[in-house]
């Protein structure tokens, strides 16, 4: 029996108020801001990767400051090693991704982004919402590499 503890384990302990919401998603209290209801949403990825969103705008590395984590603890030991995803057997089973429709949401997402960037470059600060969704448009921006790079030749 392993006595690595898994990362969603590691903070889900250090949290108040969780709550499971479907498989591999919990919310819970906020610990960087005085929450009375739960505010946090949190997922765990098939990959062991726990995803954290506060939706009262909280940057996530406060949140885990509050918890005493860091980025670093919402890894798995072996992705913070430099380990790899799955074997590259395991990847030629996964579909196709529609490249037109990765593209497009690609698209999207860059926008976003740039938008977000001009903002900043602009000296202006992005409110709490606009914060998420800049985070959540480089989460999708992210996701879409990993699958290209899954599906490379």
């Amino acid at each position: 029996m392993s006595t690595i503890e898994a990362p969603i384990d590691r903070l889900l302990a250090r949290l108040d108020a969780v709550r499971g919401r479907g498989e591999g998603r919990w919310i819970a209290r906020c610990p960087a801001h005085h929450d009375h209801t739960p505010s946090l949403g949190i997922a765990e990825g098939a990959d062991g990767v726990v995803l954290v969103r506060c939706h009262a705008g909280c940057p996530t590395p406060d949140v885990l400051a509050a918890t005493g984590l860091d980025m670093a603890d919402l890894f798995p030991r072996r992705l913070r090693r430099g380990g790899r995803g799955p074997r590259r057997a395991d990847a030629r089973r996964l579909p196709r991704p529609d490249a037109a429709a990765m593209l497009a949401a690609v698209g999207g997402e860059a926008m976003i982004c740039a938008l977000a960037a001009s903002d900043l470059a602009a000296g202006r600060a992005l409110g709490g919402d606009d914060y998420a969704r800049v985070m959540a448009a480089a989460a999708t921006l992210r996701r879409a590499a990993d699958a290209a790079g899954r599906h490379q030749a």
